[in-house]
């Protein structure tokens, strides 16, 4: 088996949990639901094990993923390209957390959109 700790995580479709608790939150229309991405991280938050998520609109960002551009093929965004970079940090929608609470996955989120 072969490990490749070096590949980076590609965006992801909400799972059904946190795409309810957004929903219930945040008022945002269906067509945008069906859109958005997310990235994620385990960290930890207050001692417990969390996962810390990244929502994001992927049309929001320039350079399609897996377009070239010159002689450059582009990159899906990583977790830290919000906050390192200001062009994908207009994509960014909601940052936040979940938490496994038992049985029970408690979604926290933040609305990161930009006024």
């Amino acid at each position: 088996m072969r490990w490749q700790f070096w590949r980076q995580a590609l965006p992801q479709k909400l799972s059904d949990v946190v795409l309810k608790a957004l929903l219930i939150q945040f008022p945002i229309d269906a067509q945008l639901a069906n859109r958005i991405r997310f990235l994620g991280r385990s960290g930890r938050f207050s001692g417990r094990p969390s996962q810390y998520i990244r929502i994001f609109d992927p049309t929001l960002i320039g350079d399609r993923i897996g377009d070239r551009i010159g002689d450059r093929e582009t990159r899906a965004p990583a977790y830290d390209d919000f906050s390192e970079n200001q062009h994908h940090r207009g994509a960014l929608l909601f940052e936040g957390r979940t938490e496994k609470v038992y049985e029970n996955v408690q979604v926290y989120l933040t609305d990161r959109r930009l006024a």
